[in-house]
C-alpha cells in the first residue's frame, strides 16, 4: 500500500471490474462490441487507472463525458479509442481531430459545423458518432430531422462510425423503453434501406441490459457505466447477473466517546442520548464527499456489525453508536461501503437511504481519500493512483506548435 497519512481511504478491486464486465457479456452472443463507461472519474474509481487497467483487458472503446476526459487520457498514454458522449465546441473539432478521439453529433448545427470543416481540411480523419434524441430530450438529433442530417453528412465523406440513443427510463418505464427502442430500430432501418449502415450501433446504458432481447437485432455494441463498477441500477438486473462491487470505503475508529443519558451529540444537537451510549469517532466526513444527509440515518461496519450514524455528518468526521458491540477499539477498521467480512453495505442501500441513486453517491467521493488499487495480475503505480484532471497541460498551445503524440487509437474492432 503505497504509503499516506489519512485514516480512510478507498480499496478499488479492478479484478471484480473485469468479472463484472465478462458477466456482463455472457449476456449477449459472442462478438459484441463493449464501450466501458468512464466519465465523472470512473464513476468515483479513478478514470486513468481503470482506463490503463480496461485497456490491458483490450476492451473495444471507452466513453467519458466530454473532451476534458478524453484528452488527459490522451495525454497520459492511453490509445484504445475514446467516444466523448457529450456535445464539444465547433472549435475543438481540431483537438478531437489531433489526439484521435471520436465526437458525438447531437444537433443540426454542429452537423453543419462538422461538414465544414472536412471540407476545408483534406486531411481530416474525424471519427463521428450521431446521438438520435427517442426521448430523453437531452442531446440528439430529432427524429424529424435526424434522416435528412446523417444523410446530408454521409454524402459530405463524414466518418460515420456509429449511431446511438440513450434510454431515459429503462429503470421505471417499460412500455416507454420499448417505445424508444422502436423509434430507434426503424432509424437504422430506413437508413440502411438507403445504404446508410453504421460499424457500430448502441443503445443500452446498465439499466438497459434488461432489455437486451428487445435490441440485440439491430445493435451491436452496448455501453455498460454502472454495473462495470459492482452496482445495480435496477433490480431486475440481479435475476440476470452477478456483480462484484468494485469499491470499498474504509476508515479507522479515531476515538470513543462516551455519552450520557440527555448529552448532544455533534453539530446542533441532532442526537441525544437516551440513555449511556459509546460513541465511535470516524475521521470521514461530507468533505470527503460522504453524503451529509446520512446523518442519523446511514450505517457503517465495525467487526462485521452493523453501527448507525448518529448526529450529523461533519466535514471531516461522523459518529457511530457502538454501544452494542463488544471490544471496539481505538484503530478498528470500518467499512462506510462495501463488505466486511459476511455483513456488506452497499451504495444501493445508502443512496436509498437519502432519496438518491448509487451513481451520485459513488461520483460524490472525493480526490482527498487516497485510492489503493488491488488487482492480482496488474499494478497501479501510485503516481497513477493520485493523477487526476488538474494535471492538464495546455491543449491548444501543444496544437500551435504542431507537436504530433500519434493517438490514433487502437483498432481494437
Amino acid at each position: 500500500m503505497d504509503r499516506f497519512y489519512r485514516q480512510s481511504w478507498i480499496e478499488i478491486n479492478l479484478d471484480n471490474i473485469y468479472l463484472n464486465l465478462q458477466g456482463i457479456k455472457s449476456l449477449f452472443p459472442s462478438g459484441v462490441y463493449v464501450m466501458a463507461v468512464i466519465k465523472a472519474d470512473a464513476y468515483g474509481h479513478g478514470i486513468l487507472p481503470v482506463a490503463r487497467f480496461l485497456e490491458s483487458k483490450m476492451i473495444n472503446y471507452l466513453g467519458v463525458a466530454n473532451l476534458d476526459e478524453a484528452v488527459f487520457l490522451r495525454q497520459h498514454g492511453v490509445r484504445s479509442p475514446i467516444l466523448v458522449l457529450g456535445q464539444i465546441e465547433p472549435q475543438d473539432i481540431p483537438i478531437a481531430q489531433f489526439y484521435g478521439i471520436t465526437i458525438t453529433v447531437a444537433t443540426m448545427e454542429f452537423a453543419e459545423a462538422l461538414r465544414r470543416f472536412v471540407i476545408n481540411n483534406s486531411d481530416s480523419n474525424v471519427k463521428v458518432h450521431v446521438k438520435i434524441d427517442t426521448g430523453m430530450h437531452r442531446l440528439g438529433l430529432t427524429l424529424r430531422e435526424a434522416e435528412q442530417v446523417i444523410l446530408q453528412m454521409f454524402m459530405a465523406g463524414l466518418d460515420l462510425e456509429g449511431i446511438y440513443t440513450h434510454l431515459s427510463s429503462a429503470d421505471t418505464d417499460p412500455a416507454f423503453t420499448i417505445e424508444q427502442i422502436s423509434s430507434f430500430e426503424g432509424l437504422v432501418k430506413r437508413l440502411r434501406s438507403r445504404q446508410v449502415d453504421f460499424k457500430l450501433v448502441h443503445i443500452s446504458n446498465s439499466a438497459g441490459l434488461i432489455y437486451r432481447r428487445r435490441f440485440e437485432g439491430i445493435c451491436n455494441m452496448i455501453r455498460p457505466g454502472l454495473a462495470i463498477y459492482g452496482a445495480y441500477p435496477v433490480d431486475e438486473l440481479k435475476a440476470m447477473l452477478k456483480l462484484q462491487p468494485a469499491l470499498t470505503l474504509k476508515s479507522r475508529v479515531a476515538l470513543i466517546r462516551i455519552l450520557r443519558k440527555g448529552e448532544g451529540l455533534g453539530y446542533n444537537h441532532s442526537y441525544i442520548a437516551d440513555s449511556r451510549r459509546k460513541i465511535a469517532v470516524v475521521p470521514v466526513g461530507y468533505g470527503d464527499g460522504y453524503p451529509r444527509l446520512l446523518s442519523n440515518r446511514g450505517k457503517a461496519l465495525i467487526r462485521e456489525h452493523f453501527c448507525p450514524i448518529v448526529g450529523k455528518v461533519c466535514m471531516d468526521y461522523l459518529f457511530l453508536d457502538i454501544t452494542d458491540i463488544e471490544g471496539v477499539s481505538v484503530g478498528d477498521e470500518v467499512v462506510l461501503i462495501g463488505k466486511q467480512g459476511i455483513s456488506e453495505i452497499g451504495v444501493e442501500y445508502l443512496s436509498t437511504c437519502y432519496g438518491s441513486v448509487p451513481y451520485e453517491l459513488l461520483c460524490l467521493l472525493g480526490r482527498r481519500l487516497p485510492r489503493v488499487y488491488i488487482s492480482r495480475r496488474y499494478r497501479i503505480s501510485p503516481e497513477e493512483s493520485r493523477l487526476n484532471m488538474h494535471d492538464l497541460r495546455d491543449i491548444r498551445s501543444g496544437i500551435m506548435r504542431g507537436e504530433r503524440l500519434g493517438f490514433a487509437g487502437q483498432n481494437l474492432f
